[in-house]
């Protein structure tokens, strides 16, 4: 057995449980930020939809049988992932490119 096969085969099951550990762990965040106080356009309700989803999925995903299935089907996680950080990210409430400018 060739060493990248040894650890392809050894890091499979382990790889989707971490992304659904990111998950939870995101999900939870944007819980809590939702608590915090924030800028006048939070969407406070839809972050906490959010949120909550992301803690969905990522509680779904560890349930899932990986181990049965190719070493590149987590692959599926990241759309998914990726469309709910961009919906988190609209009901922040932050403009992303206004970090550096002054607000008086």
């Amino acid at each position: 057995m060739l060493a990248s096969e040894f650890l392809r085969r050894g890091l499979q099951p382990v790889t989707p449980r971490l992304g659904a550990m990111f998950l939870v762990g995101g999900g939870l965040a944007a819980n809590v930020y939702a608590l915090l106080p924030g800028p006048e356009e939070m969407n406070r309700a839809g972050l906490v939809a959010v949120g909550s989803a992301v803690l969905a999925l990522g509680r779904f995903a560890w349930f899932l049988p990986w181990e049965r299935w190719p070493w590149w089907a987590n692959l599926c996680l990241l759309p998914v992932a990726f469309t709910l950080l961009s919906i988190g990210n609209v009901m922040s409430g932050y403009a992303p490119y206004s970090y550096g400018s002054s607000t008086s």
